[in-house]
């Protein structure tokens, strides 16, 4: 297994994200957006974005139903 940081949070693919506000009970197959370390972006297949570099962000890239297709830093 890897060391790199995106690793911790590689359980998340798979799942689909929520908010607390709209769930009150979550699933194994769900996560909390609110769970996510700061400073973090969900970003969806039409999201804009800025390029800049931030090791310490988690980037979530999520499919048109909020289910994660990946993580990673930067």
């Amino acid at each position: 297994m890897s060391d790199a940081p995106g690793d911790k949070w590689s359980h998340l693919v798979g799942k689909t994200i929520v908010s607390k506000d709209d769930v009150a009970d979550k699933s194994d197959s769900q996560f909390y957006k609110e769970g996510l370390p700061q400073p973090n972006r969900v970003l969806t297949p039409t999201s804009i974005c800025t390029r800049d570099l931030r090791p310490d962000r988690l980037n979530v890239n999520v499919d048109e139903k909020g289910v994660c297709q990946s993580v990673h830093f930067g």
